[in-house]
């Protein structure tokens, strides 16, 4: 995928991702993804690759019937950066010593889990990413290293009798840990 917004303009938001995943044979329950992405917004930019592991326990009979737990593991690794070369220092900032003037960058690890429950249209799912995330130190020095949040989802898809409408109301719930 990609997306750049207003053209035209340096350093405008941009998003490029590229993914696979797959089972890994049809046999298997359990499933393998790649994903690798570049984005960027003005003078900040967050390069990262992860690699993904999922395996899928069907409860039913067959999926026709889907009642079904999957649980995912992912690791990664991400360059965040910071472009300050071309800033133009003002001696009335409070800190001017704060910017270099160069390019900072800082790579740190993160592994995100997650479990998934599936029962004929009803689905929930809960997710902690960065559970062993490392602090990146790149913005500040006292900047967190807790970069943990906890993401619970759950809905339900609603069909018509041979229509070809689906409804699907669903609620989501983010916690930031501080």
């Amino acid at each position: 995928t990609g997306r750049q917004q207003w053209f035209g303009q340096d350093n405008a938001p941009s998003l490029y991702t590229a993914s696979f995943n797959t089972r890994f044979n049809e046999d298997t329950p359990s499933a393998g993804g790649v994903i690798v992405y570049r984005d960027g917004n003005g003078y900040h930019s967050r390069t990262g690759a992860y690699l993904t592991y999922a395996h899928h326990i069907l409860l039913s009979r067959n999926e026709v019937d889907l009642n079904m737990v999957s649980f995912g593991l992912s690791a990664g690794f991400i360059q965040s950066s910071l472009d300050q070369s071309e800033y133009v220092l003002d001696p009335a900032l409070p800190d001017p010593a704060a910017f270099t003037n160069d390019e900072q960058s800082a790579t740190y690890f993160n592994v995100d889990i997650g479990a998934s429950y599936h029962l004929l249209d009803f689905y929930a799912h809960v997710t902690i990413k960065n559970i062993l995330g490392s602090g990146r130190d790149l913005y500040s020095p006292v900047e967190s290293t807790n970069l943990r949040r906890y993401i619970f989802s759950m809905g339900y898809v609603f069909a018509g009798i041979n229509s070809d409408w689906k409804i699907e109301p669903s609620v989501m719930f983010h916690h930031i840990a501080s």
